[in-house]
């Protein structure tokens, strides 16, 4: 089964953009005989939307160590496979580090499912922060899309502070936007005073 852990050493043989390539890839890999994982599987099926606005990396597909070759085989991967040192780029930005483009990307989503669930501007501010940051270290590949997706999340972030702005001036005064008992509402007929 592709979801069940597998304890040995596990090598990510392929990353894709979306569960279900990664299902399709597991399930190939089955077919021949060889054990594949797919992690996180499950998080990614329960809440699909958040999964691809935070993970950009895209979902892996893992097999055992001693499976790995005949893995890349069936899938037709060329002989690069994460986790074989001596064919891994040394320029190449390592997987847990996310590039300028990615932290702004993730902002943007972040500020869009921020607008349903208020928390998670925290987290865009937060890849935003990152976003601009990241940019010095290394320049964004498409810089077009990495200032797009800048300005999505900063528009969004900005619209979310004008309303709690608005919500919190209409608290302080509560009286000059809703009548208490006993204020006449102009052009209401009925005046009600408790």
């Amino acid at each position: 089964m592709a979801n069940e852990p597998i304890n040995d050493d596990l090598v990510t043989i392929k990353i894709v953009t979306t569960l279900g390539e990664a299902e399709i890839a597991a399930a190939v890999l089955e077919d021949n005989g060889i054990r594949a994982f797919v992690p996180n599987a499950n998080a990614s099926a329960v809440m699909p939307h958040l999964f691809t606005a935070i993970n950009t990396w895209g979902v892996k597909v893992q097999v055992m160590a001693r499976d790995a070759q005949a893995a890349g085989e069936v899938l037709g991967l060329d002989d690069r496979i994460e986790g074989d040192a001596e064919n891994i780029d040394d320029d190449a930005p390592e997987p847990d580090e996310p590039t300028a483009d990615q932290y702004a990307r993730r902002a943007k989503n972040a500020a869009c499912i921020g607008l349903l669930f208020t928390p998670i501007l925290f987290y865009s501010i937060y890849c935003a922060f990152k976003a601009s940051v990241a940019k010095y270290i290394a320049p964004p590949r498409n810089r077009t899309r990495y200032r797009l997706n800048m300005l999505v999340a900063l528009v969004i972030l900005l619209l979310h502070v004008a309303i709690w702005v608005m919500v919190a001036y209409m608290f302080s005064r509560p009286d000059a936007y809703m009548p208490g008992p006993g204020i006449p509402i102009e052009g209401h007929p009925i005046h009600i005073s408790l």
